[in-house]
């Protein structure tokens, strides 16, 4: 299957209203944030203001995780809800939409018909996690949030290290990795379905 690696040295932060934000990874790979002509949009973000109120992004849909602290998020005239580690929200981008809390996030954009999800997985030293890819979605990222691990694919390893993501794009049905964890891991999983690719 192919794959795109994306190293935390080469990925690069911007500043945002509420704080910092870093892209892991953008598709097509050439597409750019600003003029919103991705399928999809794969970011992290330090949220470092208290309260803090989101751009809206008409015809953009979001998926936010928190990683890190305690996120109290508001969508006007739609629901509020408190979001702790690993716990995800999903909300369309034209919503008027702001939230109360410092942490720190993931975030999946997608436009069109592409959907996704997030997950995370937790992994010992030395854990080792066999997963069969690709049973409803065509793209899956991995993101090593913290700690290293290894992953194999079609008899290539390779080391992903603490801030680098690993995309898998789908060529058959059933293919498996088999991640090893070098230390303690926390890893967040992003799965796509999109007939753009």
């Amino acid at each position: 299957m192919k794959q795109d690696i994306f190293r935390k040295k080469d990925l690069k932060t911007s500043l945002w209203s509420g704080g910092t934000t870093t892209q892991l990874a953008i598709y097509p790979h050439d597409a750019e944030y600003k003029k919103q002509n991705f399928i999809f949009r794969i970011s992290t973000a330090l949220v470092t203001d208290e309260k803090s109120t989101f751009t809206e992004l008409p015809g953009i849909f979001r998926l936010l995780m928190v990683l890190d602290g305690k996120l109290e998020i508001n969508h006007k005239n739609k629901y509020s809800k408190t979001l702790k580690k690993f716990e995800v929200d999903k909300f369309s981008g034209d919503w008027d939409t702001n939230s109360s809390g410092k942490v720190r996030d993931f975030n999946l954009m997608t436009i069109g018909t592409t959907v996704a999800a997030l997950k995370s997985i937790i992994l010992g030293e030395t854990e080792e996690r066999q997963i069969t890819l690709f049973n409803n979605f065509n793209i899956i990222a991995y993101y090593a949030y913290k700690g290293n691990f290894t992953i194999s694919a079609n008899n290539k390893k390779n080391i992903i290290e603490q801030g680098d993501i690993i995309l898998f794009y789908k060529e058959n049905i059933n293919e498996q990795i088999n991640i090893i964890a070098l230390n303690d891991c926390e890893i967040i999983i992003s799965e796509i379905l999109t007939d753009d690719i």
